[in-house]
């Protein structure tokens, strides 16, 4: 029998059910493993026993583990003398939180849920923002589920259909040897990930076909949310990476026939193609004019790096007294200080956040941007 063995951060003498030679444990530090692990014994290694010889001789020298790896990155695979997946840690949390806010979002019949809790969710996750409490999505919005234990059965379905996802297209390096380095061009990369994931996708249309859809879609989903955070943010900290995995969307959402598939394709496509179209300004307006008041912030940060401060200005404070984004405050309080604003009334907590030093202080890169802007001497100027 061809398995892989595991490196797995936390050990638990229940998990060790398959023969002590065919699975090597060394410890880590992440807390995730134990998912993983119950993940590979219970639907991994079944599959790994009914593939053809060969790849299942290449997958029996593979090393997978979960662990620590750089904020930005995902999941790897490495050839060599002893070949390796790492999956990141802080990848399965940011699709665990992703899962957990799309399935509010379809309770409370609203789309744009993940982005409003998601956009929270990486500025507390940014290595600037290292001080910030990162809240779960049912935390923070305050839902609580009519029916727990379903919701969280539901959220841990999906979790294990994302995750055998991954897992199994990170074994597609492997069995296809595709694999590549920092300085390969983008072509290069595109083709030896399309090689990795048609593999996976035969493998798991045979043996988890009712997985693939939303198992693919949320990877997609928490990716696209990524980028879009970083877009308008103005931040280079998280590579771009959406075109490279979108390449079969249209062909996931097309071959789709549940209602709620069907419908998640839907938001996801009009979301995605507004983001690398020109139409945002338009798509978050529309938004505002239906009564979608976070909307209101992702357009002023739009409007900002547009140079249309007044304008900006405004949405931002429509965010924060209308929208409840607190982050909002850091720009009323510099709308405030440069006359783009002028407060009705005393706001403690918009005049405390004014300072931008404080506010560089909490971890904010637009505050310590315009700082910067500040020091070099290089004024904003209002283009409207």
């Amino acid at each position: 029998m061809s398995l892989l063995r595991v490196i797995s951060a936390v050990i638990f003498s229940c998990l060790l059910s398959f023969p002590v030679t065919a699975i090597e444990f060394q410890s880590t530090t992440s807390a995730y493993t134990p998912t993983v692990i119950k993940l590979l014994e219970t639907q991994v290694f079944p599959v790994i026993e009914q593939l053809p010889e060969d790849q299942r001789r290449i997958l029996d020298r593979v090393v997978l583990r979960v662990d620590d790896l750089h904020s930005s990155a995902m999941a790897i695979s490495l050839p060599g003398i002893t070949p390796e997946i790492v999956i990141s840690s802080g990848f399965i949390e940011s699709l665990s939180v992703y899962t957990e806010a799309f399935l509010i979002g379809e309770q409370q019949e609203n789309p744009h849920f993940s982005e409003s809790f998601l956009n929270e969710y990486f500025w507390w996750k940014h290595p600037g923002f290292r001080d910030g409490i990162a809240y779960t999505p049912m935390a923070w919005s305050g839902y609580s589920p009519k029916e727990p234990q379903l919701f969280y059965a539901k959220k841990k379905a999906l979790l294990d259909a994302v995750l055998l996802d991954v897992i199994f297209h990170e074994m597609g390096h492997h069995v296809t040897h595709s694999f590549y380095d920092y300085r390969a061009s983008v072509l290069t990369k595109q083709a030896q990930e399309q090689k990795a994931d048609q593999w996976a996708t035969s493998v798991l249309e045979q043996h988890f076909p009712k997985s693939i859809p939303m198992g693919r879609l949320v990877s997609i989903g928490l990716i696209f949310e990524r980028d879009r955070w970083s877009w308008l943010a103005n931040d280079h900290f998280y590579p771009r990476v959406l075109p490279w995995v979108t390449d079969n969307l249209s062909d996931i959402c097309e071959d789709a026939i549940e209602n709620k598939i069907r419908r998640f394709c839907r938001t996801l496509e009009d979301d995605i193609g507004v983001y690398l179209s020109s139409d945002a300004e338009e798509a978050y307006r529309l938004r505002i004019d239906n009564n979608d008041h976070y909307a209101n912030y992702p357009l002023a940060q739009i409007l900002l790096d547009r140079g249309h401060f007044v304008d900006a200005c405004m949405h931002f404070k429509e965010s924060l007294t209308d929208g409840d984004v607190t982050r909002a405050a850091v720009y009323v309080g510099w709308c405030y200080q440069n006359g783009y604003l002028q407060p009705d009334a005393p706001d403690a907590q918009v005049l405390a956040l004014a300072q931008y030093r404080q506010a560089a202080g909490y971890g904010y890169l637009d505050a310590k941007y315009h700082l910067r802007s500040m020091y070099l001497n290089k004024p904003l100027q209002d283009t409207q």
